[in-house]
């Protein structure tokens, strides 16, 4: 009884969920241990999760920076996280936060030079583990998983907004 096969949709998502921590394994450095702040240099990116990459690639291609709360916004999480975040980033002089000369109750923020550098680094890194990843694949292969994934996440989309 226990040898009887999922049905597909069941092994779908149980492949995913284990390729999701796999990628989570191979393509970002460990949480520092419990309690222990993660050493400055490029760590704290990548323990914070996807949304610190996000977060480089909305503020890269924003010349005169974003609002805080409009960051926080696009990146659909709350603005006391964000600036948590921001405080570490800040730290690591990847991020500038200044006052908005329009509004001084708003805050700007701002790529620096050396938060660039960190990351093109790290999306090269990213790709090379992503490509090591998904080396099995054929490029057909990659370009049809591609599609179904779409077909998957524009279909929950639509049923969001119903």
């Amino acid at each position: 009884m226990c040898d009887k096969k999922h049905p597909p949709e069941m092994e779908i998502v149980h492949k995913l969920r284990h390729v999701e921590v796999m990628m989570r394994r191979k393509c970002q450095p460990p949480a520092p241990p419990h309690g222990q702040e993660a050493p400055s240099g490029g760590c704290r990116e990548g323990f914070r999760g996807f949304g610190v990459g996000r977060l480089f690639e909305i503020l890269c291609h924003e010349e005169n920076g974003l609002i805080q709360t409009k960051l926080a916004s696009m990146l659909n999480i709350r603005p006391q996280s964000l600036s948590e975040l921001l405080t570490h980033l800040e730290g690591d002089g990847f991020i500038t936060r200044e006052q908005s000369e329009e509004d001084k109750r708003q805050i700007v923020v701002r790529i620096t030079d050396a938060g660039r550098e960190h990351h093109t680094r790290i999306r090269a890194k990213h790709l090379e583990d992503a490509k090591n990843l998904l080396s099995p694949l054929r490029d057909d292969e990659k370009q049809t998983l591609i599609c179904l994934l779409d077909k998957i996440l524009l279909a929950e989309r639509e049923n969001e907004k119903e």
